[in-house]
């Protein structure tokens, strides 16, 4: 199997034969899974806390936690990438990362603001209205980490969509372990291990994929300099 130059020139696809892009995919994986789960732990407490407190309340409350939050994720991604791209901005990366999960909460709770001034709205212009809110929300943090990546890779622009695709797939997974445990008043401790169990799940799922995209962005070379 052909192996490329892990320090070419620009377009020169990184060196990533499987033995080397399976190590590095497992790093990731390992890597980003712990960062994402214990980031997420702050906003999985905040929304157990004041699940009963007054919206705004809340609204900013959650915000501050995915700052956290993403500082987490953006610090273990760039861990593992700093390895293969050495150049990697890696301060610029984190605060780009926590400054997206931020705002992606903050579209999260646009809903919960809104309340019941939405139902008042024609339902085209409600899915309409949904519709942009999650293209917000799932694009937020592959456009802002394809801002500091698009100087280190060729084709730094796939990593949006793989990075949105990541994150459906682990909502999806975290809705699958949560929804059927948490119930009505349940007590705080109950409620928080459900959320953390369930960011785990997510967790694995968002590094596993992420972390394949990384690889095979890799494999399509360095951006011109």
């Amino acid at each position: 199997m052909p192996r490329h130059d892990a320090t070419g020139a620009a377009g020169t696809p990184l060196r990533t034969s499987e033995p080397t892009a399976l190590s590095l995919w497992s790093r990731w994986v390992v890597t980003v899974t712990l960062a994402e789960a214990v980031g997420f732990l702050v906003p999985a407490v905040v929304g157990a806390v004041l699940v009963d407190a007054p919206d705004t309340t809340l609204a900013f409350a959650i915000g501050g936690a995915g700052l956290v939050e993403g500082a987490f994720l953006g610090a273990g991604q760039a861990a593992v990438a700093r390895s293969a791209l050495p150049g990697l901005p890696v301060v610029r990366f984190v605060a780009m990362t926590a400054a997206a999960a931020a705002f992606a909460y903050a579209i999260a709770m646009v809903p919960v603001l809104l309340g019941p001034r939405l139902t008042d709205l024609p339902w085209p212009a409600v899915g309409l209205f949904g519709l942009l809110l999650a293209i917000l929300l799932l694009g937020s943090i592959g456009t802002a980490q394809w801002s500091v990546l698009r100087g280190e890779l060729a084709s730094a622009g796939m990593w949006v969509p793989a990075t949105a695709m990541a994150w459906i797939a682990g909502l999806l997974a975290f809705l699958g372990v949560a929804t059927p445990l948490w119930e009505p008043g349940q007590p705080l401790g109950p409620t928080i291990a459900i959320g953390a169990l369930a960011g785990l799940v997510m967790a694995v799922v968002v590094a596993a994929v992420t972390g394949a995209a990384f690889i095979r962005l890799l494999r399509r070379g360095r951006a011109p300099r």
